[in-house]
């Protein structure tokens, strides 16, 4: 029973790899990302872009717990995005939201469809967690975000 369960673990912790999912993303050209989230779920993105030297155009944007009840950390959120595009100005931003966002269903739609609409940008949403609706795992749902943005690049 303990040999199925190690390699029932083993086999999640390699489904799980987050420096894909942050390689794939930022694999477009012209394409940044932005980690939206409590510091103890976002930086795994940090040390994953770190090793292939991608943390130029990754963006980090921790939120308290207070943020997050209080929703105060969707204003930080827009300015986060305004700042990016200001700075670096990408085609692309892909947002990386985690799974307290998830739970409390922050509308980060309606945010990001009006920064769309301003800027004439490209922002995806990669929800990511054991709380996504969503069968595909996540690399998978990344590389599906990437060629989306590539064919609109071509």
């Amino acid at each position: 029973m303990n040999l199925m369960k190690n390699n029932l673990l083993d086999k999640a912790i390699k489904k799980m790899d987050f420096g894909k999912i942050i390689h794939t993303a930022l694999s477009v050209p012209n394409t940044c990302a932005l980690a939206v989230g409590p510091k103890s779920c976002i930086r795994i993105f940090y040390f994953q872009g770190r090793k292939k030297n991608l943390n130029d155009r990754l963006y980090m944007l921790p939120v308290s717990e207070i943020q997050l009840v209080s929703s105060t950390h969707l204003d930080e959120f827009k300015e986060a995005v305004e700042e990016i595009f200001i700075r670096e100005n990408p085609e692309n931003l892909i947002v990386l939201i985690m799974c307290p966002d998830i739970i409390l269903g922050s509308n980060f739609e309606n945010l990001v469809k009006s920064l769309e609409e301003k800027y004439r940008k490209n922002i995806k949403l990669f929800k990511r967690g054991p709380l996504v609706d969503n069968m595909m795992c996540s690399s998978e749902r990344m590389m599906n975000i990437v060629n989306e943005l590539s064919q609109k690049n071509i």
